[in-house]
C-alpha cells in the first residue's frame, strides 16, 4: 500500500489504519491469500476445500460478527503472524467439518504467530495447534470450544523446537469424541521446548485438562475441571 503521510510528516502503512472490507467467503479466502489487514462487515459463510498456507502476516478484526467454515481442513500460518480479533463485542469464528477431533482447526508453523483476541471459536476439530519451531500461540479474552484440544502441541517430534504458548482471561472447553468415547484434553503440551503461560483463565475437560508431559507450565489464578468423561480402553 501507499504509506499515509502522518500529522508529524512520518509515513506509515496505510493498511494499520484503514483495513480492507471483508464482506463475503471470496473477500476472506482472498485475505488468507493475500495477508493485510482487514475487517468482518457481516456474517459470512463457507467452504475451506483443501488444506490453506497462510504465508503473509494478516490481521482480521471480526468487528461483533461471525465466520461459518465448513469442510475441516487446516488453516497454517507459516513464517508470518496470523490474527483474529475483535473490536469491542466479541467476535465468533465456527469451523465444522472434521474428519477427526484430532485435526488442527488453525496451526502455527515455523517462526509464526498465531493470536485470537475477544473471540469465541468453536470447532469439531482441535482448535490451535502450534508445531513449529519458534511458533507461537497467544489465546487472550477469548472463548474456545473444541472437540480435541482447545490448545496443543501432541507432536511425535522428541526435540527442542521453541514453542511458546500464552492464555489469558480465557476460557477453554473440550467435549468432542474420539473412538466413541470423550477422549479429548483442553490443554496439552508435549515436546521438550514449549514454554507454557496461563493466567486468569477457566479449563474444562473430559480425559484431560491440562496434561504437561514436557516443557515448562506456569499456571496462575486459574480454574481447571475435569469431567472424568472418558469410557475408552486405557492405553
Amino acid at each position: 500500500a501507499i504509506p499515509a503521510v502522518d500529522t508529524d510528516g512520518t509515513t506509515e502503512d496505510a493498511t494499520a489504519t484503514n483495513p480492507t472490507e471483508i464482506t463475503d467467503f471470496t473477500g476472506f479466502t482472498t485475505a488468507l491469500t493475500n495477508g493485510g489487514n482487514y475487517v468482518l462487515k457481516n456474517n459470512i459463510d463457507g467452504t475451506i476445500n483443501a488444506d490453506t498456507t497462510v504465508s503473509k502476516n494478516l490481521s482480521i478484526d471480526l468487528n461483533g460478527k461471525m465466520i461459518t467454515l465448513t469442510g475441516g481442513k487446516t488453516i497454517t500460518a507459516s513464517g508470518c503472524t496470523l490474527e483474529f480479533k475483535s473490536t469491542g463485542e466479541k467476535g465468533s469464528l465456527k469451523y465444522t467439518g472434521f474428519t477427526y477431533t484430532i485435526i488442527a482447526a488453525l496451526s502455527a508453523d515455523k517462526d509464526a504467530t498465531l493470536t485470537l483476541d475477544n473471540v469465541k471459536f468453536a470447532t469439531d476439530g482441535s482448535a490451535v495447534f502450534p508445531y513449529g519451531d519458534a511458533s507461537e500461540a497467544t489465546v487472550k479474552n477469548s472463548e474456545i470450544v473444541a472437540g480435541g484440544y482447545a490448545v496443543g502441541t501432541n507432536n511425535a517430534e522428541t526435540g527442542t523446537n521453541k514453542v511458546s504458548i500464552e492464555i489469558e482471561n480465557s476460557t477453554l472447553t473440550t467435549n468432542g469424541e474420539y473412538n466413541g468415547s470423550k477422549d479429548n484434553a483442553t490443554v496439552l503440551i508435549n515436546v521438550q521446548g514449549v514454554t507454557l503461560s496461563i493466567e486468569d483463565s477457566v479449563l474444562t475437560g473430559d480425559r484431560q485438562t491440562l496434561f504437561v508431559r514436557a516443557g515448562t507450565a506456569t499456571v496462575e489464578n486459574t480454574e481447571i475441571n475435569f469431567n472424568d468423561a472418558f469410557t475408552g480402553e486405557l492405553k
